[in-house]
């Protein structure tokens, strides 16, 4: 299946920095006009921390816990899986 993925500038959004937040419109599930900060958070453990932390500020400890998943979830999981007894 492919995904259509497009993002649109929606000027009425602004980030803290002042740049134009965008708009993502996805049409393989995902309802037209989903955040782009939902969709982050509806993503791999590693970018939901992330997004928590630098974009929705979210309240330390959930940021905290959402680090802590990225461990044995997802993307951090594997690559930590794959790294030999020298770390590498």
């Amino acid at each position: 299946m492919t995904t259509d993925i497009r993002f649109q500038p929606n000027p009425s959004r602004t980030a803290l920095n002042g740049s134009v937040l965008y708009e993502v419109d996805m049409t393989d599930g995902y309802a037209s006009g989903v955040s782009v900060i939902d969709w982050l958070l509806d993503g791999d453990p590693s970018i939901r921390w992330q997004a928590l932390n630098d974009l929705v500020s979210a309240p330390a400890d959930d940021v905290a816990a959402e680090r802590a998943c990225v461990e044995h979830e997802g993307w951090g999981a594997r690559l930590l899986a794959a790294a030999g007894p020298d770390g590498l």
